[in-house]
């Protein structure tokens, strides 16, 4: 049954009341269609929590302060119409309802500690360079070799003990970070690296100086097969190659702010979602500043390699060559043009000379002949 309901305004929402007193079935319907929402909505517990919270019915645990409390009720109340409303910061703020605070600090094993991993499992060669199998065969002979039970002996003291149960956990520890390809790739980037670019040197020692600091930063290649920087031999083609590879150069160097968060302990995938989210965040303003000072240094390498001023050297001079030939080839008709024009000149007067000629020579033929006969009629006349 289908029936007409009060209206009502609250804070200048239209809103549908219900008489009290009526005991009927009553069907409402609305022509209106879906709502655009901005932001996820809470779902299961979840959901549950964030009801209790816009309703202050939620009990909150006693290990929260009291300004995570109110940080929490404001932001599941008047937080949820401020982004409802403006539709920023959707991707900074966790969902309405849901508290994700309380994450420890990441922390980067080996490095608070001052261990290198790599010494660990007696790779300190190798390093960044060391293989899948090298880690693993590494990490069997550093535990056939420091493992308690082969190392310590019933007359060992309390603190030999300890010590040697620590090392090996260390040895663990290094096996667990470096066999992981993220945790490993985190830890060569913070590795010892000499981070020092040139962007100037004398023009005969150019290979010298800016040749290793190219092979030096090879090792963030995505691509492994990085070009060499070659030398004075080298063909241009590969030198225009070596220089679109780095103008190009993507790298897998990360740079962890001490200020991330662990996504070990994420209560879900959402939960670990934001926080990746978060801590790209801080990361990228070390991504910037490390392809700003790469490209600073290539375009450096750029101007003053000795190849690469040669070939523009070359190029002007080509370019130069072929003005310098439009330039004589224009002349060249020019001249050309202005010979055929007197040519033909010459010609038509010659011509015309030619012409006045034989107009002479005719006249003089008709006036000889105009004598002749004159004298003739006298000559007759007489007689």
């Amino acid at each position: 049954m289908c029936t007409h309901l009060p209206v009502r305004k609250k804070g200048g929402v239209r809103l549908l009341g219900w008489p009290a007193e009526s005991t009927e079935t009553v069907v409402v319907s609305s022509a209106a269609g879906p709502l655009s929402i901005g932001h996820k909505e809470p779902a299961g517990h979840l959901f549950h929590t964030a009801i209790l919270k816009q309703h202050g019915l939620f009990q909150y645990p006693p290990e929260e302060d009291e300004e995570d409390k109110g940080s929490n009720k404001s932001g599941s109340s008047g937080g949820d119409k401020q982004e409802k409303s403006t539709g920023a910061g959707l991707d900074d703020q966790p969902p309405p309802g849901v508290n994700w605070k309380g994450s420890k600090k990441k922390k980067t094993k080996g490095k608070k500690e001052g261990q290198d991993l790599y010494l660990l499992l007696g790779l300190q060669n190798e390093r960044f360079m060391a293989t899948d199998n090298q880690i693993k065969n590494a990490y069997r002979r550093a535990c056939l070799e420091h493992h308690p039970d082969k190392k310590l002996t019933q007359s060992e003291s309390p603190e030999e003990k300890q010590r040697v149960e620590d090392h090996f956990k260390l040895i663990q520890e290094a096996h667990s970070v470096l066999s992981d390809p993220a945790k490993r790739r985190e830890y060569d980037s913070t590795d010892h690296f000499d981070d020092s670019l040139p962007l100037e040197c004398d023009p005969a020692d150019f290979f010298k100086v800016f040749g290793p600091a190219f092979r030096r930063n090879a090792r963030w290649s995505v691509d492994p097969k990085v070009p060499d920087v070659g030398d004075e031999k080298t063909p241009y083609d590969q030198v225009e190659k070596f220089y679109n590879f780095w103008f190009g150069f993507k790298s897998w160097r990360e740079f962890p702010h001490p200020d991330e968060e662990d996504t070990e302990g994420c209560e879900s995938r959402e939960h670990k979602r934001w926080l990746d989210r978060q801590n790209a965040k801080l990361r990228e303003k070390g991504k910037k500043e490390e392809s700003k000072r790469l490209k600073e240094f290539i375009n450096a390498a750029y101007s003053m390699d000795p190849r690469v001023i040669q070939k523009k050297e070359n190029d002007r001079l080509e370019r130069e060559r072929k003005k310098q030939a439009k330039e004589d080839a224009k002349r060249r008709a020019v001249e050309e043009a202005e010979a055929k024009v007197a040519a033909e000149n010459a010609a038509r007067q010659a011509a015309e000379e030619a012409e006045k000629k034989r107009n002479a020579e005719a006249k003089a033929v008709r006036e000889a002949e105009k004598n002749t006969y004159k004298k003739e009629r006298q000559r007759l006349r007489r007689l």
